[in-house]
């Protein structure tokens, strides 16, 4: 009896002993646990940075390799430099003899470079004789070119004169011609086919001096011509006779480059990189250029649109001359004012609306307009009822078919046996747009 009761309680020890050290092992996997979520939580909240933090840690790393590379190759040198002063010491601390040895070394090295610098001069002098004599058989052989060239230049000159220039001049009168300019007629949508076939010089279409004037004629005779052009007392005769030789042509009314870019024009007539219209497109920044001072003294001349001076000044003020803000404020880029007009009367507000948009807004009306359908456009919608038609014939038109390069066009008539053209829209349109017929809705 008393074995039996020792056994069991030789057994509750022991159940006690493993309950014990179970709840030590639990505890202790409690707290692994809470160190390894307080670790995951503390990762996760370091990997939530941004992209400043992310770029200042990517700096300061290059720079650690930077400092760290530039101090290894300070050492190396170090290194080099102290091995090359023991080399250099060397021979001071051994024998007489390896002390001979070295200087019988430098001697023959010596006697090599005085050899190797004898040769550079004799190479050298060798060359300019011969250039010599090459620039003298050279100048025989241009002489003998130049007498042809000569004779080649006249035939060319008589040749030039033999051909007629286009002529630029205004059929009515000057003066008749100049007033429907300044009333807008040439650019006008009801009067400038007309007024461009009889008022071509006015108009600016060429550009060209009234040839029945001796004034222009006088002028041209004169080393600076523009010192009679620009005098307040002549500015505004001279500017409808004398337009070639007084340099107040416009630009050709053509468009310009930018105009058929991807992304259009800057508020400076430059192409822009990567979007329309905002300063964040690669675009020069719109200021001052010429300083405070100059620009304040020269803003009169900001006004001038048909002389070089008026167009230098806006190129150097063009804060001064108010020209930052086209894309800010419902007007056309200054730089196109003669060219919007005749872009309008060509379709080119509908066919070309976003360049159009971002550089002739007031003449194609569409300040407001962010997209335009192709029903307003001039040659109406292609068959697929979304792009714009740029002829006619259609003929720049995407042609509507089955897509055959993918599996589904096999299924195609099936799938539109089964309406799936109208449940479906979008990917029928994408891989059937032939057989569901989207083309001419």
């Amino acid at each position: 009896m008393k074995f039996a009761g020792f056994i069991f309680c030789l057994l509750v020890i022991c159940a006690n002993s493993v309950l014990m050290k179970d709840d030590q092992d639990f505890k202790i996997l409690d707290e692994m646990e809470n160190a390894l979520s307080s670790k995951n939580s503390k990762t996760v909240i370091d990997t939530t940075l941004s992209f400043e933090d992310i770029d200042k840690m990517i700096y300061e790393q290059l720079t650690k390799e930077k400092t760290d590379k530039q101090e290894e190759s300070s050492k190396a040198e170090g290194l080099k430099m102290v091995q090359q002063i023991l080399n250099d010491e060397l021979p001071q601390k051994n024998s007489q003899q390896d002390v001979q040895a070295v200087k019988e070394k430098r001697k023959a090295d010596d006697i090599e470079y005085i050899a190797k610098l004898f040769k550079e001069v004799f190479d050298s002098q060798k060359k300019e004789d011969g250039q010599a004599v090459e620039k003298k058989e050279y100048g025989q052989a241009v002489e003998k070119q130049e007498d042809g060239v000569e004779t080649v230049g006249k035939k060319e000159k008589e040749d030039e004169a033999a051909v007629e220039e286009p002529v630029c001049e205004d059929e009515l009168s000057t003066q008749d011609c100049y007033d429907l300019a300044y009333n807008g007629s040439c650019t006008d949508p009801k009067t400038s086919k007309q007024t461009l076939k009889v008022c071509k010089r006015s108009c600016r279409v060429c550009c060209a001096d009234n040839e029945k004037s001796q004034t222009c004629k006088l002028l041209k005779t004169l080393r600076n011509p523009m010192s009679i052009c620009q005098m307040a007392n002549t500015h505004e005769r001279l500017r409808i006779t004398c337009t070639k030789t007084c340099q107040y042509c416009a630009k050709a009314m053509t468009e310009v480059p930018c105009i058929r870019s991807k992304y259009g024009c800057c508020w400076d007539g430059s192409i822009a990189q990567f979007h329309i219209g905002t300063m964040e497109d690669g675009c020069p920044a719109c200021r001052d250029y010429g300083g405070e001072k100059f620009c304040k003294s020269f803003q009169p001349d900001c006004k001038e649109r048909y002389t070089l001076k008026g167009e230098q000044i806006r190129a150097l003020c063009p804060m001064t001359c108010q020209r930052c803000g086209v894309f800010k404020k419902c007007a056309d880029n200054p730089r196109l004012q003669d060219t919007c007009g005749l872009l309008r009367n060509d379709g080119a507000c509908q066919s070309m609306f976003n360049a159009m948009k971002y550089n002739c807004p007031k003449t194609c009306n569409i300040c407001h307009k962010a997209t335009i359908d192709c029903k307003d456009t001039r040659f109406g919608c292609c068959e697929n009822g979304k792009t714009i038609a740029k002829d006619p014939s259609n003929s720049s038109c995407p042609e509507c078919h089955d897509d055959i390069t993918s599996p589904v066009a096999k299924h195609c008539k099936r799938l539109v046996a089964h309406r799936v053209c109208k449940t479906h829209s979008a990917f029928m349109r994408k891989y059937c747009g032939g057989s569901c017929k989207f083309c001419t809705k």
